[in-house]
């Protein structure tokens, strides 16, 4: 597959985690962000770039992970 990679992972302050955390296919990029959330990281915002909207909220509580798809 060739072609640009819209989908980015952002913490909870609304910066990019990392620039190779970029997806073109939604499901590989929320697997990667409750792995990230399963980690440490508390809050991540899935972006869809192109269309310029969130697509999807990943947060962790005390024995949880919680996906909000927006």
């Amino acid at each position: 597959m060739s072609g640009k990679k819209s989908i980015t992972l952002y913490n909870g302050g609304s910066k990019p985690i990392h620039t190779r955390y970029r997806y073109k296919i939604p499901e590989r990029a929320v697997y990667r962000a409750i792995l990230l959330a399963m980690g440490g990281k508390k809050v991540i915002q899935i972006w869809d770039l192109e269309r310029g909207k969130e697509l999807a909220l990943v947060t962790r509580g005390v024995k949880s992970v919680v996906l909000e798809v927006r």
